[in-house]
């Protein structure tokens, strides 16, 4: 499974050469995210968490296939990032993997948006 990781800052002011509270972290999720490939994006999610992160985008326009394994850790991370006063959106999920998280209402606990900016507007930093 590939993660590919974009830093959108926020401020101008960098404290360390990774300024975690001053960033959003853009990670673009590949096409399965299932069982066999949820555990790469969890310690990444939950390293980048614990290490300060606040704000989280996972963009989905390229995810074809998602278990609950892929969910749980969406749901997981969100806990960890709320419980540090941040928090995750989910960007450019199709229409087929939204049919998949509107049984279990995932869109009342993870926002989903359409863009970068509405993704910043929801955590009020653009």
């Amino acid at each position: 499974m590939e993660i590919h990781l974009d830093i959108i800052q926020i401020s101008q002011v960098i404290r360390d050469p990774l300024d975690y509270e001053n960033n959003v972290f853009v990670m673009r999720a590949a096409n399965v995210l299932d069982m066999g490939e949820s555990d790469k994006m969890w310690t990444l999610l939950k390293t980048l968490a614990e290490g300060g992160a606040r704000y989280m985008i996972v963009d989905m326009e390229g995810l074809e296939f998602i278990d609950s394994a892929g969910i749980g850790v969406l749901i997981n991370a969100a806990k960890v990032l709320r419980m540090n006063r941040g928090d995750i959106t989910l960007m450019r999920v199709s229409p087929r993997i939204e049919s998949i998280f509107s049984p279990i209402k995932l869109q009342r606990f993870i926002k989903i948006f359409s863009s970068v900016d509405a993704c910043l507007r929801h955590f009020k930093l653009g």
